[in-house]
């Protein structure tokens, strides 16, 4: 009932327009953007405000949540796996999330765990020598207790070709001299 600008991604969504990673947001949400900072760093900007310091006292105008708890590490190095939905709120969000979202928010929401026995498996292979594998299974410890274990591992070549690095077929001289 209270008129907020809202993207909100379900996990069937996330996967049919193959968003993978949280940088993959500033594609699909209207005025998101994904930048890298100095020194490792990256931000997110939300209607044009962000965090474009360098200072490590600088804070976020782009507040980052999982399931509702703000984290402070960069959430563009957690990968979209078993999410429940990703939702992006545009505009002051102090009022219900507190400080540091004064542009808005990105919330990765997670799936709570069942007790019925769940499980399921994924493969992927690509071109540049992309492989990647994930597994979930989701089962009860107890009649009132639940537990969900996800994980996956992807791994590619890459796709730039060191140019510099002589290659070893090629390579007869002596780099000692």
């Amino acid at each position: 009932e209270v008129p907020i600008a809202v993207t909100a991604l379900t996990g069937t969504m996330l996967e049919d327009r193959q968003i993978t990673m949280a940088t993959d947001l500033q594609m699909n949400a209207p005025s998101v953007s994904f930048s890298s900072t100095n020194f490792g760093g990256s931000t997110f900007s939300i209607r044009g405000i962000g965090r474009l310091v360098i200072a490590a006292s600088g804070e976020n105008g782009v507040s980052e949540h999982i399931n509702d708890i703000p984290i402070t590490s960069n959430l563009n190095a957690i990968e979209f796996f078993d999410i429940s939905r990703v939702e992006v709120l545009r505009g002051p969000q102090g009022t219900l999330y507190g400080a540091n979202a004064l542009a808005g928010l990105i919330n990765v929401v997670t799936p709570a765990s069942t007790i019925d026995w769940q499980s399921r498996a994924q493969f992927d292979l690509g071109n540049y020598g992309a492989q990647g594998v994930g597994a979930v299974i989701s089962g009860p410890l107890s009649d009132n207790v639940g537990m969900r274990f996800s994980a996956r591992k992807y791994r590619d070549d890459g796709f730039i070709d060191n140019v510099f690095l002589p290659s070893k077929s090629t390579d007869n001289h002596d780099e000692s001299t």
